[in-house]
């Protein structure tokens, strides 16, 4: 009977273990996975900046550049946001299934919390920026031509003319002005995310090989 027990322990203690493993092992690789959407994310935001300040630097003397550059660059400035998706399934399974409270490491189950918690404060800002470029929508498509589908590295179309006059209303740059902000605050968490998730990536790491 004793050893009947003991059977049942191990395998319980197995079964407990795999699934703590297999959980850190997934985890691990959605986090390289966001790593990768980290940079791609940040790259269009910093894109969005770049054309904001290129409009609000040269709002006054239009005249003197090309359509096609203004295009481009109302594009960028009025029609980038993002959606980064969160991808929670290992974490929760740990959290619902009770296995998290076995986990010993207690700076990887707070790098687990904050890294979901911060998760939803990304998600807010790309709300914020959503309802800012809804603001911008028709004078936008109004205002523009496409010449071709052609789109750069993050999937975006560029190919873009400005048909509109060569005096952008003050309430479009005080628009672009009050966006700028977001897409700042969105860069700067990220950063920070991507930073700590690399620290995240290490504990789990550590705690897979013990």
């Amino acid at each position: 009977a004793n050893q009947k027990k003991a059977r049942t322990y191990l395998l319980d203690f197995l079964i407990i273990l795999l699934g703590i493993s297999t959980s850190f092992f997934l985890e691990n690789k959605r986090e390289q996975h966001d790593q990768k959407d980290y940079d791609l994310n940040i790259k269009a935001h910093q894109m969005a900046l770049q054309s904001s300040n290129w409009l609000i630097d040269n709002q006054a003397t239009l005249q003197t550049n090309s359509r096609d550059s203004i295009g481009y660059h109302l594009q960028m400035a009025t029609g980038i946001n993002t959606h980064f998706i969160d991808n929670d399934e290992e974490y929760r399974s740990l959290q619902y299934s009770g296995l998290i409270e076995l986990i010993k490491n207690e700076h990887l189950v707070e790098a687990l919390q904050n890294k979901y918690s911060s998760h939803e404060y990304i998600d807010e800002i790309e709300n914020m920026l959503g309802v800012k470029l809804l603001n911008l929508d028709e004078f936008r498509l109004n205002n523009i031509k496409h010449n071709s589908n052609t789109s750069n590295q993050l999937g975006f179309v560029h190919d873009i003319s400005y048909a509109g006059p060569l005096n952008l209303p003050s309430s479009v740059i005080q628009k672009i002005y009050d966006k700028m902000t977001l897409h700042q605050s969105f860069i700067d968490v990220t950063n920070f995310r991507k930073k700590t998730d690399e620290e995240l990536v290490k504990l789990i790491q550590s705690e897979i090989a013990l």
